[in-house]
């Protein structure tokens, strides 16, 4: 459970901001609180005496969190990588077809030259 809530907290957060388009980084990188938030308050909820915080049907929580891992651990190898990762090393064709991906656009070329000028600036 440790390594889920670290996961979520930072990676997913790093990951969603560096791929989200620029005018909508503040607001993905809010949403990932408030998820987490809304997580904590779902989990609290589930843990209810009334619902699954019984003797009985405690593990069915811990069953439910481990099938939600496994779903999100075979389905994340399928994603591309982050396009500003992708710059770093040197794929750019790679990280056009991201690009494409994440920001649901034809013309990568532009956020492509947008995305390097941007890295170029924060090195300095």
């Amino acid at each position: 459970m440790g390594w889920s809530v670290s996961v979520s907290l930072y990676l997913s957060a790093l990951f969603l901001t560096e791929a989200s388009p620029k005018p909508n980084r503040g607001a993905i990188g809010m949403m990932t609180g408030i998820s987490v938030q809304f997580g904590t308050v779902c989990g609290a909820i589930v843990g209810m005496p009334q619902i699954f915080g019984t003797v009985d049907r405690w593990w069915l929580i811990y069953a439910t969190e481990i099938g939600i891992m496994l779903i999100f651990g075979a389905i994340l190898p399928f994603f591309p990588e982050s396009p500003g990762y992708l710059v770093q090393k040197g794929s750019n064709d790679r990280a056009k077809d991201a690009i494409s991906y994440y920001h649901c656009c034809d013309d990568a070329e532009n956020l492509l030259k947008e995305l390097k000028e941007e890295q170029k600036n924060d090195t300095k």
